[in-house]
């Protein structure tokens, strides 16, 4: 992503817009709205990701970065510092609790797979959904996106699987931020885009 900037007379950073939007998925309302996350989940999803890509969250949202949060580089002016972690994800969660659509949402993110980062949200299917994806290794189609499974934990029942796009509707601009160069995947024949947007699925 490319960030427009100019020097105030102070030696500030005043940040005038950006282009060029790559952002991870996870980083996106339609992703958290998808997964229903609640506001903690957001925080927790939020401390994955550098700070660079929590100020392109901001500009993303129209929202100004907080003071001093980008800074000259010290060697370089024209490489920027990034800093402020807290001030900045405190910045995103306020714009995101004006939203009613992530009130009072209990959490969905899976604490007992550690393995991810960001942590896995863990949601419910019925049990003809489930068997589909723990037996056939064909994508299903859940809450609007395709999903194919990755591999079946019989240790606690999770099905792990991973957002796949089919190539035309991936041409086609579908995603909710443009993505450079996914990983192809090749399925009964059939091109589709492997995504980072990933789950975990139970009975």
């Amino acid at each position: 992503m490319d960030i427009n900037v100019e020097y105030t007379d102070g030696g500030q950073v005043q940040v005038l817009g950006a282009n060029r939007f790559t952002l991870p998925l996870w980083l996106t309302v339609p992703v958290w709205l998808r997964h229903q996350l609640s506001i903690d989940d957001i925080a927790k999803v939020l401390g994955a990701f550098p700070v660079r890509l929590l100020v392109c969250c901001l500009l993303l949202y129209g929202i100004d970065p907080p003071v001093r949060c980008i800074m000259p580089g010290s060697h370089n002016r024209d490489a920027l510092n990034f800093s402020k972690r807290a001030l900045i994800t405190r910045t995103i969660l306020a714009h995101v609790h004006t939203d009613v659509r992530f009130q009072e949402k209990s959490s969905v993110l899976c604490t007992t797979r550690t393995d991810h980062t960001p942590l896995l949200p863990l949601h419910t299917v019925t049990k003809s959904q489930f068997k589909a994806l723990t037996t056939l290794p064909s994508p299903i189609t859940w809450r609007g996106i395709h999903v194919v499974p990755r591999s079946y934990d019989s240790a606690d029942g999770y099905c792990y699987c991973v957002r796949v796009v089919r190539q035309d509707d991936y041409a086609r601009g579908c995603l909710e931020i443009p993505i450079l160069a996914p990983l192809q995947l090749n399925i009964n024949g059939q091109l589709w885009y492997l995504l980072e947007e990933a789950l975990l699925f139970k009975e």
